[in-house]
């Protein structure tokens, strides 16, 4: 393998994007802290059910549920 092609596998990790559903404000926020301390992974945004996930994700849009 290149050196290249070993950087963009590195860089491919690096910009790996979770939206978290989850109902429970609590779990929410303790998966959303648990997954801030992995250096490869970036929370794009949070919805409390899959159809406000759904529909934030139709909108381009990163949604927080208050």
């Amino acid at each position: 393998m290149s050196e290249e092609q070993g950087s963009q596998g590195a860089q491919s990790r690096s910009d790996r994007s979770v939206f978290i559903v989850e109902d429970h404000p609590r779990m929410r926020q303790m998966l959303r802290q648990m997954l801030a301390g992995l250096p490869d992974l970036r929370v794009v945004g949070e919805a409390v059910s899959a159809e406000a996930a759904l529909e934030a994700l139709r909108d381009g849009a990163a949604a927080r549920p208050s």
